[in-house]
């Protein structure tokens, strides 16, 4: 079984994998071409990579996406060997139909405006802004786009104290 978490920016998706993580789940890092964030370990939370190494091991992906211009993938070894994943839809759609049959899905579906909270409490925000320079409320946009026919879910949570 293939535990996936999948939510909004702020919604509490890294909350849940670690309390998944201390019951015994196995998270699988994901690969990202993204700038690493303060407080972010790497190998921990992702393993950073410039864009060229990705597409230079881009043949070692099981399934991948592109977000603001920065490629995020799970390796085919991690798929196999992992239990625990933290996916948008976009990469949810991407895994084939016989390996989603072995997927549970949650969906952290949480209201825009503990979000909104949540990521003008991280670290690393100034203003409106993420210090990669990205703007809070156009992530909460974009966000909203990608998750506007999102289905694809097995258990939906509401409730921001879950």
């Amino acid at each position: 079984m293939k535990i996936i978490i999948c939510g909004k920016s702020g919604s509490g998706k890294d909350f849940l994998r670690k309390k998944l993580q201390t019951k015994g789940l196995l998270y699988a890092t994901p690969y990202t071409t993204r700038p690493m964030r303060t407080g972010e370990v790497n190998g921990v939370d992702y393993f950073f990579a410039d864009e060229e190494s990705y597409l230079k091991n881009r043949n070692t992906i099981f399934v991948e996406g592109n977000f603001f211009g920065w490629f995020y993938g799970i390796g085919k070894e991690q798929w196999s060997y992992y239990d625990l994943f933290v996916l948008p839809p976009s990469m949810i759609e991407k895994i084939p139909s016989e390996q989603k049959k072995i997927c549970f899905i949650i969906y952290l579906d949480i209201d825009r405006e503990t979000r909104r909270e949540r990521l003008f409490s991280r670290n690393g925000v100034k203003g409106d802004k993420t210090e990669e320079g990205d703007s809070i409320e156009r992530r909460l946009n974009a966000d909203d786009k990608d998750f506007e026919n999102f289905t694809n879910y097995d258990l939906r949570i509401t409730n921001p104290n879950f």
